[in-house]
Parts: C-alpha cells; structure tokens; sequence
C-alpha cells in the first residue's frame, strides 16, 4: 500500500494526521510539497522514492502526496531498535544513499537534507532517499544555491558560512552521518551540545 507524504512527514496509508488542507494551497507549504511532487514524479528510481502524485482522501478537504509504500523503516528508526551498524551494513546503507544522490546529481539537483530520516529501507532490504521538500534544480539558481535550510548537524561549512553550495554539500552530509549518526561507532567526538562552538569547529 501507499505511504502518504506531508512535507517530512511518514504516516501509513490508514492514518492521514499530516494532510494539507485543500484551502492552503496557494500557500508556501503547498508550492514546496508541489516542487517535492513534481521532483519525485520526475525523479524517483530505484534508490530515490517513486511518486504517485497527487490523492484526495474523501470526506476529508485534504491532499496527499502518495509514495511507493516503504515498509521497514527509516534509518534513524532503526538506528534506536539496533544500535550502531556493522562496517558491512553501515557501507550498504550508505551505499544506497550515494547511488539515490547520483542520480540526483545527474540532473543538477541537490536534495539538501540528506540524514538517516530521510532514508527508508523498502521490503527488499534496499534503502531509498526520501523527502526531496528541500530538494532545489541547481540550474535554477544559477549552479549555487544559498538558502540556509536543513538539519543543523549534516550541514556543510559553506551552508553556515553562507558562501552557496551545491551538490558537495550532500556528499558532505552522507559523511557527517556516518560519523554523527553513529552507523559504524558508538559515540560521537567532535559533535557536542553547543552548535555554535561545532560551527567554529567544522568551519575554522
């Protein structure tokens, strides 16, 4: 079955708390989750989430942005039941991440919030990038995107510094989660409670 998407949100198909009212659209939420739709529609592939558009779920005014159903989890999620991955895991997982940013990348787009949320294992035990709401055509913006957005602890240096970004970033964030994240080690030892003194770290 399909999983409905609202902005970051998973939810199964049976529950839908995270619709977008149909009276806000025209509104900033409902331009991003149209850009996400009409990137996942053009983009979904076999390590990127496949879209399939636009739903309306009566009685309810709501719209939903329906998914190809991804049943075990994401990343994050599995990371609280198991713990830390192997070296073997950790470098499957994150190998589906980078082939999903490939293909990305092949058409100048930068997903921009790439962390173990937004990476979903499917019933194969393959692994998807999901979420493209932050996702931007880099030819858009001239090559170089500068809006600061996404989760602070992925971030690149030149997204805090503001000096634009591209697809560097994502890569960037695919190595700050394996070491965030904890997929392969047991703590953190750079990353600490302050986020202004890791800037000054990641960035000096």
């Amino acid at each position: 079955r399909p999983v409905l998407l609202k902005a970051t949100r998973l939810v199964a198909a049976d529950v839908a708390p995270f619709a977008l009212p149909i009276g806000a659209v025209g509104s900033s939420a409902a331009a991003r989750l149209a850009r996400e739709v009409s990137l996942s529609c053009a983009l979904g592939a076999d390590f990127v989430v496949r879209s399939l558009g636009w739903a309306a779920v009566p009685p309810s005014a709501e719209l939903y942005h329906v998914l190809e159903y991804l049943p075990g989890g994401d990343l994050g999620e599995v990371l609280e039941r198991s713990g830390p991955f192997g070296a073997a895991a950790a470098r499957f997982y994150l190998g589906c991440a980078a082939l999903g940013l490939e293909h990305l990348h092949a058409h100048a787009v930068a997903h921009r919030d790439v962390k173990p949320e937004n990476i979903v294992v499917g019933a194969d035990g393959y692994a998807k990038l999901v979420d493209l709401g932050f996702a931007i055509n880099l030819g858009d913006v001239g090559g170089r995107a500068h809006t600061l957005l996404g989760t602070p602890e992925y971030l690149a240096p030149e997204v805090f510094l503001a000096e634009g970004h591209g697809i560097e970033a994502d890569m960037w964030a695919l190595g700050a989660m394996l070491y965030w994240q904890k997929l392969c080690i047991d703590h953190p030892t750079l990353w600490d409670q302050n986020l202004f003194k890791d800037t000054l770290k990641i960035g000096g």
